[in-house]
């Protein structure tokens, strides 16, 4: 055997001698050349072609190359380039190029064509911004908390009502609005549309709920029981339960159609599984849950919850 200039180049002699009973010799002999011209072939399977969208881009696969003529593992470089890129489409390029120890190469090569489909949430607010006197409203408050916060607004209605993520209500037209937060990504686009109704009708508006979370019951006729305010405008809002529990989680009141006169907590307790009922409770801190219904702009039930802690003193 004489080695080339590489592992899976050489030659190979084979050589016969024959020799008679007299003595006399002659000699055969055979000459094998061995080229390595094969370049490393992929032992890994992958699909050369991929159709997907820009939300479903699966990552690069983790290829394994193996070279027939040699046991040294073959040179992998990895390219990756985006080609024929517009508004709805583009084309990633993952090109593997392998090479052996006698250089010879070859390109293997995958192509994910990818459909750019935007990622769009609705929003629809459900309470209507009235335009008599509005108050201007910032739409960022109705995106999700996690929401980038890189995005740009489109008045999508050219109402121009509209500065930066600022609404200004003031002597808009009745009418549905819309308006939509664009972020461009590495990925999808993100679209969030946000529909919402501006009423220019004059409508005397509902009292805010408003939960006064300490009370003394102590007999001198200030501050005796706990109070809602405005949950006693059945209008508004039509239907109401509460439920107070102790620092152990024991429901020590609960009661429906709550309205801070004679359905009201006055500190004792009358809930299915507790103390002594026409005992009064101890002070300290309480939790109460409250749930409610208002009704929206197009008499649809909203149901509504509030909870927190609730202090008794004596």
């Amino acid at each position: 055997r004489t080695n080339g200039t590489c592992a899976g180049t050489y030659s190979v002699t084979r050589t016969w001698t024959a020799t008679d009973a007299g003595g006399n010799t002659t000699t055969a002999s055979q000459t094998i050349n061995v080229e390595d011209n094969t370049a490393p072939a992929p032992t890994t399977a992958f699909q050369t072609v991929i159709n997907t969208t820009c939300a479903e881009v699966p990552v690069k696969p983790e290829l394994l190359f193996a070279d027939s003529c040699s046991e040294m593992a073959p040179i992998v470089v990895y390219s990756e380039d985006i080609i024929n890129n517009s508004s709805t489409s583009y084309s990633i390029i993952r090109k593997w190029n392998v090479k052996d120890a006698c250089n010879n190469t070859a390109d293997y090569i995958q192509t994910v064509n990818v459909n750019i489909i935007t990622d769009v949430t609705t929003i629809t607010v459900p309470e209507f911004i009235n335009s008599i006197n509005g108050t201007p409203v910032d739409l960022t408050t109705y995106l999700p908390q996690d929401a980038p916060s890189n995005g740009t607004w489109v008045d999508v209605n050219n109402s121009g009502l509209l500065n930066g993520s600022i609404l200004d209500p003031n002597n808009a037209a009745t009418g549905d609005y819309t308006f939509q937060y664009n972020i461009e990504t590495e990925t999808c686009p993100i679209s969030y549309v946000i529909n919402l109704k501006i009423d220019q009708s004059f409508v005397l508006g509902c009292g805010t709920i408003l939960v006064h979370n300490a009370f003394t019951p102590n007999g001198d006729a200030f501050n005796e029981k706990f109070v809602i305010d405005n949950i006693d405008d059945t209008i508004c809002y039509p239907e109401n339960s509460v439920e107070i529990y102790n620092r152990w989680g024991i429901l020590v009141y609960e009661a429906k159609g709550y309205n801070n006169e004679e359905v009201s907590f006055k500190g004792f307790s009358e809930g299915r599984v507790t103390v002594d009922k026409s005992a009064g409770l101890p002070a300290g801190t309480y939790f109460y849950i409250l749930n409610y219904t208002t009704v929206g702009l197009q008499d649809e039930i909203i149901p509504k919850r509030e909870q927190g802690y609730l202090y008794l003193t004596r």
